[in-house]
C-alpha cells in the first residue's frame, strides 16, 4: 500500500502547498460560517465572527506553509538518500554481473592512478612541500660560486673571516650562521658507534628557529674559544643509543674526540639542509644529525683562505632575497680591503669569486631537480589520460549497448536527476575501487623507485604515500567518476524507439561515433607521443654510455672515506 501511495502521490511543490493550504484554510471558514448561519446569525456577522475568532490569516497561513516546506524538504531528503541507496546497490550488482568489464576498466584506472600518485608522492616531498624548518621562506643560503681552473663552476662556502665580517655588519640578514658536517665515534655503554656530527655556530639555533626537547640549545657563550666541550644530541640519537632517557642531560658523552657535556636535546625531526660543500656527494639527501656542537672560532683569527662551512642566513621582515644579495655584495666587495691577507684582489678575479645570496629551498634543490620531477610528473599524467580516455570508449560502447535498459526506465518515468544518480553511482563505485587499488600500487612502485633512484636528489627519503597522495587519488577518481558518469546525459533525450525495435538498430549514431572516434585519435597520439620522448632519452643514455672517460674504466672502482675529526 505505501508503495502505491509513493508511485501514485503527485511530488510536493510550493505552489502546490500554496494551493492546498489555501482549499484548506477556506473550507474551514466556510465551515463555520455555515455553522453560525444555521444558528441564526445573518451571513455578515457570521463573517466578522469567524474573522474575530480565527485571527491574523496571513500569519496563521504563513506558519502553516513553513511546516508543510519543512516537512516537503525532509521527505524529499529521504527520497533522494533511498534513491542513491538504490541506485547504489543496482550498479554494484551490475557491475558484479560484468566481471570482465568491471576488470579491465578498473585496472586501466589503478595503474594510472598508481603511477600519477607515485610521482606526486616524490614531486610533493621533494618540490612542493617547504622546508621542514619554521617560517622556512625567509631562509637564504650564503655560499661563494667561484670557477677553479681546470674544474668549472663551484659553489663553495664560507671562510671564518668573510663569516666573522658579514655577520657583523650586514644590514638585511636577522643573523647569520655556518655549520659544516663531521663525524666521531661515541663510545658511552657498551660498542663505540660511528655518528653523525654538525659542527656549528651556536647561531644555528636562532637561524633555523630551533627548539629544545629537553635541557637547552647551544649559546654564544658555549661558541666562544677555550670555552667547556658541550653537546646537544638530536631527539632521533637520543632514543636510538639511550633508550631515549632524558636523564642524560647534565652527564657526559664519551667521545674519540674527548668528553662532552651533555646540555640538551634538540627537537624531533631537527636537521641541517644539506651537506657541507666537502662532504661526501652520498648524503645529498639532507644531512641527519646525531651530535651538535660549537665550533668556538675565534673572531680574532688568523683566518685562512679555505671555505668549508655553509652559510645560512634569515632575512629581516619585509626583506627579499634580492635585497640580501645587493647587501652581502656591497660588503664582499670589500674583503680585498678587511682581509687582505685571505683575498687579494687577483685571487678574486682570477677564480671568479663571488658571493650568492639565494633562497635555502633553492639551493638544497638546485635548478635540474624540480624541472626533471615535473617534467616525469607530466609524463605520468599523460599516461593517466590515455587510461582514462580508454575506458571512457569502454563507457561508450557500454552504454550503446545498455539503450534499452536506459529507455525503459525513462518511460516509467524516471527524470534526468534519476538517470544521472544511475550512472554516477556506478561510475563511483567502479572509480573509488580503481583509486584504492591505485593507492597500493602507488606505494609498491614508490618503494621500487626509491630503490633504484639516484642517492643525489634531496629529501627523497621522505617521499610518503601520506594523507596528500590519497587525497589526489580520491579527487581525481571522483572527477574521472563526474566525467565518465555524466557522459551519457549529454545527450538531451532519450530514444525512445528502442523500445519498439525489439533490441534491433542500437548501433551509435555519427555523433557518438565522432566523439568515440576522437578519443581512441587521442590515444594513439598521446601514446605515440610518450614512446617517442622514451626513445630519445633511451637513446641518449645509449650514447652518454658510450663516451670514453679518456682511460681504461674496466675493472676500476670509486669509494669515498671519511675521517673523523680528533680535535674540536
Amino acid at each position: 500500500m505505501n508503495a502505491r501511495k509513493r508511485v501514485f502521490r503527485l511530488p510536493l511543490s510550493r505552489s502546490r502547498i500554496d494551493a492546498d493550504l489555501h482549499e484548506e484554510f477556506r473550507f474551514h471558514i466556510e465551515e463555520r460560517i455555515e455553522q453560525f448561519v444555521a444558528e441564526g446569525m445573518s451571513r455578515e456577522e457570521a463573517e466578522r465572527e469567524v474573522e474575530r475568532r480565527f485571527g491574523d490569516y496571513e500569519t496563521h497561513r504563513t506558519l502553516t506553509r513553513q511546516i508543510d516546506e519543512d516537512t516537503m524538504h525532509r521527505r524529499h531528503r529521504s527520497e533522494r538518500l533511498r534513491d542513491i541507496r538504490r541506485e547504489v546497490t543496482l550498479a554494484a550488482r551490475t557491475l558484479r554481473r560484468t566481471p570482465g568489464f568491471t576488470l579491465i576498466a578498473s585496472l586501466t584506472l589503478a595503474i594510472g592512478l598508481g603511477a600519477t600518485v607515485a610521482i606526486f608522492s616524490v614531486l610533493d616531498a621533494v618540490v612542493l612541500r617547504p622546508l621542514a624548518y619554521r617560517n622556512a621562506d625567509a631562509l637564504v643560503s650564503v655560499l661563494h660560486p667561484a670557477v677553479v681552473p681546470g674544474s668549472g663552476e663551484r659553489r663553495w662556502g664560507l671562510s671564518p673571516g668573510g663569516y666573522f665580517f658579514l655577520r657583523a655588519n650586514n644590514a638585511s640578514l636577522a643573523d647569520l650562521a655556518m655549520y659544516r658536517n663531521t663525524g666521531f665515534p661515541v663510545t658511552n655503554g657498551g660498542e663505540a658507534e660511528m655518528t653523525q656530527v654538525a659542527q656549528v655556530t651556536a647561531s644555528i639555533f636562532p637561524v633555523l628557529q630551533a627548539r629544545p626537547a629537553a635541557g637547552r640549545l647551544l649559546t654564544e657563550a658555549d661558541d666562544k674559544p677555550g670555552a667547556p666541550k658541550v653537546v646537544v644530541l638530536s631527539h632521533e640519537f637520543l632514543q636510538r643509543r639511550f633508550g631515549g632517557d632524558l636523564a642524560m642531560v647534565g652527564r657526559n658523552l664519551e667521545t674519540s674526540a674527548g668528553t662532552f657535556e651533555i646540555v640538551g636535546v634538540a627537537e624531533p625531526g631537527l636537521v641541517l639542509p644539506m651537506p657541507g660543500p666537502f662532504a661526501s656527494t652520498a648524503n645529498l639527501s639532507g644531512f641527519g644529525v646525531d651530535v651538535w656542537i660549537p665550533m668556538q672560532l675565534n673572531p680574532a683569527g688568523p683566518f685562512y683562505n679555505n671555505h668549508p662551512y655553509v652559510g645560512i642566513g634569515r632575512l629581516k621582515p619585509g626583506v627579499a632575497p634580492a635585497a640580501a644579495q645587493r647587501d652581502l655584495e656591497r660588503l664582499f666587495a670589500r674583503f680585498p680591503e678587511v682581509l687582505p691577507d685571505v683575498y687579494s684582489a687577483k685571487f678574486v678575479e682570477n677564480y671568479n669569486f663571488r658571493i650568492e645570496a639565494s633562497p635555502l629551498r633553492d639551493a638544497v634543490l638546485g635548478p635540474k631537480v624540480p624541472r626533471v620531477l615535473w617534467m616525469l610528473f607530466a609524463a605520468v599524467s599523460l599516461v593517466l589520460v590515455i587510461a582514462a580516455a580508454n575506458v571512457s570508449n569502454l563507457f561508450l560502447v557500454r552504454m550503446e549497448a545498455r539503450r534499452r535498459e536506459a529507455a525503459i526506465r525513462v518511460a516509467l518515468g524516471a527524470d534526468r536527476v534519476h538517470m544521472s544518480t544511475h550512472y554516477l553511482a556506478e561510475t563511483l563505485l567502479l572509480c573509488i575501487g580503481a583509486a584504492i587499488v591505485g593507492v597500493g600500487i602507488a606505494a609498491a612502485g614508490l618503494q621500487l623507485l626509491m630503490a633504484v633512484a639516484p642517492t643525489d636528489i634531496p629529501r627523497l627519503a621522505t617521499s610518503a604515500i601520506d594523507g596528500r597522495a590519497v587525497t589526489v587519488a580520491l579527487t581525481v577518481a571522483l572527477a574521472l567518476s563526474l566525467l565518465l558518469g555524466l557522459a551519457p546525459l549529454l545527450r538531451r533525450t532519450t530514444d525512445l524507439g528502442v523500445l519498439r525495435e525489439a533490441g534491433r538498430g542500437l548501433s551509435p549514431s555519427r555523433g557518438q561515433r565522432a566523439v568515440r572516434n576522437s578519443l581512441v585519435i587521442g590515444q594513439i597520439a598521446l601514446a605515440l607521443m610518450l614512446l617517442s620522448a622514451a626513445g630519445v632519452m633511451l637513446r641518449s643514455f645509449d650514447r652518454l654510455r658510450d663516451v670514453q672517460p679518456g682511460f681504461d674504466a674496466t675493472g676500476v672502482l670509486t669509494f669515498e672515506v671519511s675521517l673523523p675529526y680528533t680535535e674540536f
